[in-house]
C-alpha cells in the first residue's frame, strides 16, 4: 500500500509510509528493493536532479521478506521555504530478487502560504 500523492507546505517535513505484505504461499525469504527517481513530471521516464529544496528518501530502502510478514518503510519529503509552490513527480520502483517489479507515480505537491 502506498499513496500517490504527498502534499506538504514549502519549509515543512511530510512523512508516508509503505507498507508491504507477503503471503503465507511464500516458501523462502525473498529480497525486495525499494527506488525513488525524481522526473519533473507525470509519465516522464527520464530522471532529472532534485530541485534545490527538495529532499526526497526512503527508509530502508530494501529488506528480506518472510513468509505471511508485513513490512514498512517511510518516504520522508523535505522542504524549504524558497521552494516553488508546484507538483513534482517522482517513479517509485519495487524489485524483487526473482525478478518482479512494480512501478508508481509519486505526486509531491508542495504549497506555498502567500
Amino acid at each position: 500500500r502506498l499513496e500517490h500523492l504527498i502534499e506538504v507546505e514549502a519549509g515543512w517535513t511530510a512523512i508516508n509510509y509503505i507498507e508491504f505484505e507477503t503471503r503465507k504461499e511464500f516458501r523462502d525469504p525473498v529480497k525486495y528493493a525499494y527506488t525513488l527517481t525524481f522526473v519533473g513530471r507525470e509519465y516522464a521516464k527520464t530522471p532529472i536532479p532534485l530541485p534545490e529544496g527538495l529532499d526526497v528518501t526512503i527508509e530502508p530502502p530494501w529488506f528480506i521478506s518472510c513468509p505471511n510478514s508485513t513490512y514498512h518503510s517511510a518516504i520522508t519529503v523535505e522542504t524549504n521555504n524558497a521552494l516553488a509552490a508546484d507538483d513534482y513527480w517522482l517513479i517509485f520502483e519495487q524489485t524483487s530478487e526473482l525478478g518482479g517489479k512494480t512501478t508508481t507515480w509519486i505526486d509531491v505537491r508542495v504549497h506555498k502560504d502567500v
